[in-house]
Order: structure tokens, then C-alpha cells, then sequence
């Protein structure tokens, strides 16, 4: 019993993921028509890939059988073609589920249009076709794992420890040969009814079962972690000392706990902290003696004081979580800590920004002169500049400081469109440059090429239509 979560429990206790890889090879009984030696592949700055992006966002690979994405065939072998969908990601359309006469018509370095139709966060890989399929497969963030929504499902594939079900989504689940019957068997391509339980943060995995749960387990949107709710839970399982606990919600809580506990024993229990970038709950015993804020409550306009109290040892080239009494840890970047009197606990500190999809805060020991604007106050109508100061940059964009509670999000303008239709959740605004011609003559509108121009200098802004989502927000470019 124990050994089945300890996989888990290891990736709730480790801060590094380490995964591992693995290989599948299809066998055929005709002869290759197509070989080449990796070193034979087209290299990346070639004509054809260098029409390709040079990354695309993992969340932006929708999976879906569908939705027609470019692509470069970099290899042909026997198990099916390799091709590029970006200048650093690749893919393969498997030999097993193509035809002979459409593998015959690819070249390597040749143009071609595929569909993704499953991807794998653990191994980085993408399954391909050249044919959208029937149906498009659903997003993973659209599960149920409440036990109680039933799916139909296939057979795909059989492992020693279980099966794994297709059951629509962008990648299979997985249904533990602890959830059956002792004796039942299944083989590739029978049908089921089975129900979601559990889902993994980061990859996406979720396990299945043929049981329907008594109670639904309800979203961990509608847990409150105030430290006073209480919550009857019973314990899943036990490594070094931390329990994971099923509490009535589609996230198990973990918590400390003596070596002589059991699992299966029940107990009532206090949600103390919630960590939403990587979906964690922690849980106590005894009630708080205050009742810890939630993140709707802490005022992010760098005026407002919080005491602090350090939650742990730096993280270089991140900074310092502290523990402001909230529900999320705030973090003090590097940058600030550079700049701070020395750390101690019971130190004031500023928040500067907050975004409700991931819970994170930023803090500053140092407050500002003027406060920062509520989001609700911005006006969102594509005309008022904003002066910006641009934060930094990563494959999603440029983050920009507009003296808001939440970032701006400076995007490619050719990216916007996609952006817009299936972000879901967003955590910032998104931005325009804005052209002035009396101060900035030629300043360039932000177009393939020219993106480092576009944000090179910290000048004006302006909102675009905006979608309010509680504290985060998102708009669409216009032309």
C-alpha cells in the first residue's frame, strides 16, 4: 500500500523532477523504404526550419488531432517520419498509424502540414499525424476528477502494473490494476466506463477507475484555506513522517504526522497554505490561531504593510519565500535582496504584484511613493498609454511594470490571435507599444522581426479589449 504513493509523495517532497525516458520501437515485417542517419538530418538553419518558430509554448501545443500546425520532415526511418513543428521541438508520425502511400510522399527537408494527437510532458515528445482525426481529442485542464463523471473509454495500451484508457483527452489514463476485481483482465481495444480520481500538477497523468465514488470530490477552486474551516480526511498513505490525506477534494492534502500513525485512520484537519503553482495543499491538525488571509484579501499596491517571517533558505536566482500570513507564500526576489536591510522575521514588507492564476506575490522591503493601480481602475479601451518599465522576457512574451497590481504582457503581434482564443486563466495584461510621433518618431509597431526594437525602449502602453477574471486579465490586439 505504501510503496504505491511513495512515487508521489516523492514528487510533492523533491524541488528537482527527474524523469525518466523512455523509447518505443515498431517492428515491421516489409523491408524500409526510407533510411538516414541522424547526421544525416537537415540541419536547423536550413530555408524550411528557419520559416518555423524558433519555440512554441508547451501550453500552446494543443494536442487535439485537429488543429493544422507546420512542420519540416528532418528524417525518415522505420518506425515512421520525425518532423519538426519548431526550430527546438520535434515530432514523430508513428509507421504503426500511417499508411505506406502517405509516409511514400515525404522528403526529408520537405514542408508539411501535421496534427498533434498526443504529447507526453514527461519525455518532452510529441505524437504526429498527417490527417486530422475524426473527433478532436478534449484539454486536459477540461477533466473531472471528481469520481463521479463517467467516461467511455478504449483500451490502448498494457503495462505489468495496469492499463491505460483513451478516453478522449489529450493523453491516455492510466486504471491501476489495484482498482479491479481481483482475476478481470482486459485486452487492446476493449471499451469501458471508468472514472477520473486523481490528476498530476505538472505532466497531466491521471489515474482512472471502473468504481464510481459514493461523494464527489469537489474542485480545489471551492477549498478554503483559512486555517479555521475544518475538513474530515482519511490517510492514503505514509512516507518519512508526511501523510497524504483525501479530504473530500480533486487535491490530496499533505501533512506532518508521528511515526505511529496509520493509513485509513481519520482524523479532522485545517487547510494552512495552498501553493497553486504546483497544486499543493498543506494541512494541520489543530485550528490556526489566526485566520490566514486569502489571496483575494492582501492588497498589492506596495503601500500596504505585512509582516514577514523567512519560510526557508534563499533559492538562487529566484530569491526568498516569506510567510506574510497568507494562504501563498510571497517571494523576494534577488534583486531586492541586493538591495534590503538584512533578513529577519518580523520585517515589513510591500507586495508589488499578485496574479490569481499561479498565487504568486512579489514583495519588496522597500514601499512605494505612489500606489499601485488597482486592476479594475485601468482603462482597457485600446487608447490610454501607460508609461512601462519592461520587467523581463521569456518565451511568452516580455513582462512589462505598468504600476498596476499585476504585469503587463507585451506579445509577438503574430502570436495574438492564437493567444487570445485559448489562453485560459490569464495573469497579466496584454500590451501594445503605442506610436508617438512627437517623442518617438519611427518608433516601430510590434510585427515578425521586430520585437526587441518594439521593447527596447520603457515608453507608453495602451490597454487593448480586456476580459476581467478576477484579478488577472487579458486583451486582443487591433490592427
Amino acid at each position: 500500500m505504501l510503496r504505491r504513493y511513495a512515487p508521489t509523495l516523492r514528487s510533492f517532497q523533491s524541488v528537482k523532477f527527474r524523469w525518466r525516458k523512455t523509447a518505443t520501437v515498431t517492428l515491421t515485417s516489409t523491408p524500409s523504404q526510407h533510411s538516414a542517419a541522424p547526421g544525416d538530418w537537415p540541419k536547423l538553419n536550413g530555408a524550411n526550419l528557419d520559416s518555423l518558430p524558433e519555440k512554441v509554448s508547451w501550453a500552446r501545443l494543443w494536442a487535439d488531432g485537429v488543429t493544422p500546425r507546420k512542420g519540416v520532415v528532418l528524417a525518415m526511418q522505420d518506425y515512421g517520419a520525425v518532423i519538426a513543428i519548431s526550430q527546438a521541438q520535434k515530432g514523430l508520425v508513428p509507421a504503426s498509424a500511417t499508411s505506406a502511400s502517405e509516409l511514400a510522399q515525404l522528403a526529408r527537408g520537405a514542408p508539411v502540414m501535421v496534427y498533434i494527437t498526443s504529447k507526453s510532458f514527461d519525455t518532452q515528445k510529441f505524437n504526429l499525424a498527417l490527417t486530422p482525426s475524426a473527433e478532436p481529442s478534449q484539454r486536459l485542464f477540461r477533466m473531472k476528477c471528481d469520481g463521479r463523471h463517467p467516461y467511455s473509454g478504449v483500451v490502448s495500451s498494457i503495462a505489468d502494473f495496469g492499463y491505460f484508457v483513451d478516453v478522449g483527452f489529450e493523453r491516455p489514463g492510466f486504471l491501476p490494476l489495484r482498482e479491479l476485481p481481483e482475476g478481470t483482465e482486459f485486452n487492446i481495444g476493449d471499451q469501458l466506463t471508468v472514472y477520473a480520481t486523481s490528476q498530476h500538477w505538472r505532466s497531466g497523468r491521471f489515474n482512472l477507475s471502473l468504481r464510481q465514488l459514493e461523494k464527489p470530490k469537489k474542485p480545489k477552486q471551492h477549498l478554503i484555506v483559512d486555517g479555521l474551516t475544518p475538513y474530515q480526511g482519511i490517510i492514503q498513505a505514509v512516507v518519512d513522517r508526511v501523510a497524504v490525506i483525501d479530504f473530500g477534494f480533486d487535491a490530496r492534502g499533505m501533512l506532518l504526522v508521528d511515526d505511529d500513525v496509520e493509513v485509513g485512520t481519520e482524523l479532522t484537519v485545517y487547510a494552512v497554505r495552498r501553493m497553486r503553482r504546483n497544486r499543493r495543499v498543506f494541512l494541520s491538525r489543530t485550528p490556526s490561531i489566526r485566520r490566514v488571509l486569502m489571496l483575494k484579501d492582501v492588497v498589492a499596491d506596495g503601500q500596504t504593510p505585512y509582516s514577514a517571517k523567512i519560510a526557508g533558505p534563499p533559492r538562487p536566482g529566484f530569491g526568498v519565500n516569506l510567510d506574510i500570513g497568507c494562504e501563498e507564500l510571497a517571494l523576494l526576489p534577488d534583486h531586492e535582496i541586493a538591495v534590503a536591510p538584512p533578513l529577519e522575521d518580523g520585517m515589513p514588507v510591500y507586495i508589488q504584484h499578485k496574479t490569481a492564476f499561479n498565487g504568486l506575490l512579489l514583495a519588496s522591503t522597500t514601499r512605494r511613493a505612489v500606489p499601485r493601480e488597482r486592476l479594475t481602475a485601468l482603462q482597457a479601451d485600446g487608447w490610454t498609454p501607460y508609461e512601462g518599465v519592461v520587467m523581463r522576457r521569456n518565451e511568452s512574451g516580455t513582462l512589462v511594470d505598468i504600476g498596476c497590481e499585476v504585469p503587463g504582457l507585451l506579445l509577438p503581434k503574430e502570436e495574438l490571435p492564437q493567444v487570445a482564443m485559448t489562453r485560459q486563466g490569464p495573469v497579466a495584461a496584454l500590451l501594445r507599444p503605442v506610436p508617438d510621433p512627437e517623442e518617438r518618431p519611427g518608433c516601430p509597431w510590434i510585427s515578425p522581426g521586430r520585437h526587441d526594437e518594439a521593447v527596447a525602449w520603457a515608453g507608453g502602453f495602451e490597454f487593448t479589449d480586456a476580459l476581467f477574471q478576477g484579478i488577472s486579465t487579458m486583451a486582443v490586439l487591433k490592427d
